[in-house]
């Protein structure tokens, strides 16, 4: 049974929290693992008998470790840290690549940039007065615009849109050119 005998401080920021011990067996190449322990702080006041669980805490595994812990702190620290939340772990996996939805949100954007280019052909359709009916129409829809524009117009203007979107997929347009 080896014996340690070594004395370790900590500085803790919370006393709610627990104290992890990770016991290895250390082999001439590489370290085994034989257990570990969770030991609340508040409770660490006293010589404990832990038992080792498995990496995940759910079974014991083989062994034990004594310790001998002592806990010093400032009473009303505690009750201040105790009242107010606790900190966020900051520690946190990258999340994962997901080709399925980088490929939904791939989609969508092309779509939008397929639906402002089909606005933008429109608009330079308009410009070049290739048909002068149309860019009459705009031109005096334009003046319309310039001379009554009210802030409460942006809201409706987005409405129309949305609803022009929703249109769009009920009746099944295939562009914005086709009310062109």
């Amino acid at each position: 049974d080896p014996t340690w005998n070594k004395q370790f401080k900590f500085n803790v920021k919370d006393i709610h929290s627990t104290l992890n011990i990770t016991v290895f067996d250390e082999e001439k190449t590489k370290y085994n693992f034989i257990g570990c322990v969770k030991l609340p702080i508040l409770e660490a006041h006293t010589i404990h008998r832990c038992l080792l669980k498995d990496r995940k805490l759910d079974h014991l595994s083989f062994g034990e470790i004594f310790l001998e812990t002592q806990l010093v702190y400032n009473p009303v620290r505690a009750s201040i840290k105790t009242l107010l939340p606790p900190e966020e772990n900051l520690l946190y996996e990258e999340p994962k690549f997901k080709r399925n939805l980088f490929m939904q949100n791939f989609r969508r954007v092309y779509s939008l940039g397929a639906v402002a280019m089909s606005i933008g052909l429109a608009v330079q359709r308009i410009y070049n007065w290739e048909n002068k009916a149309k860019s009459a129409f705009a031109l005096l829809l334009y003046i319309l615009i310039v001379l009554s524009f009210e802030l409460y117009m942006i809201p409706m203007f987005l409405a129309i849109l949305i609803l022009y979107q929703f249109l769009a997929r009920w009746v099944g347009f295939k562009s914005f050119e086709t009310w062109i």
